[in-house]
């Protein structure tokens, strides 16, 4: 009987601890970032994990950057219209991650509980600032 009482409170403190946001970081070849820009882009990430209401209760595994092929003029038109239609700063500069992360076990909105998912994070900013999350998900 003392095993289940104590196996209860562990399972709930492990739930309730969230994630402790250790997860590793690939940095890749860039042309266009230093090492120290797209640590800032995985930190604004990182900051999602620890600080939104949702996001929080995953468990983030990885974050990498994979070069530079993504960063296109395209790709900045994109960046460019998604922000304003979401009342975000016109960026100059983006970038994407990709990004492993499990979802909780409970209240998991749209995401299948306790899976996997490995999502893209597309990012901007303006004049050299501080980076933003314009787009999340899968693909």
């Amino acid at each position: 009987m003392k095993k289940r009482m104590f196996a209860i409170p562990l399972a709930a403190a492990l739930v309730l601890a969230g994630c402790g946001q250790r997860y590793t970081r690939s940095f890749g070849d860039s042309e266009m970032y230093s090492v120290e820009e797209i640590a800032m882009a995985m930190d604004t990430v990182e900051d999602e994990f620890e600080q939104d209401d949702y996001y929080s209760r995953c468990d983030l595994h990885s974050l990498e950057f994979d070069g530079d092929a993504e960063m296109t003029d395209g790709e900045l038109e994109r960046a460019k219209l998604c922000c304003k239609n979401n009342g975000l700063p016109e960026p100059d500069e983006v970038i994407r991650l990709a990004g492993e992360f499990t979802s909780p076990i409970f209240d998991t909105g749209a995401l299948d509980s306790c899976t996997n998912y490995q999502w893209n994070y597309s990012l901007g900013r303006r004049n050299g600032g501080k980076w933003f999350i314009y787009d999340r998900g899968v693909g």
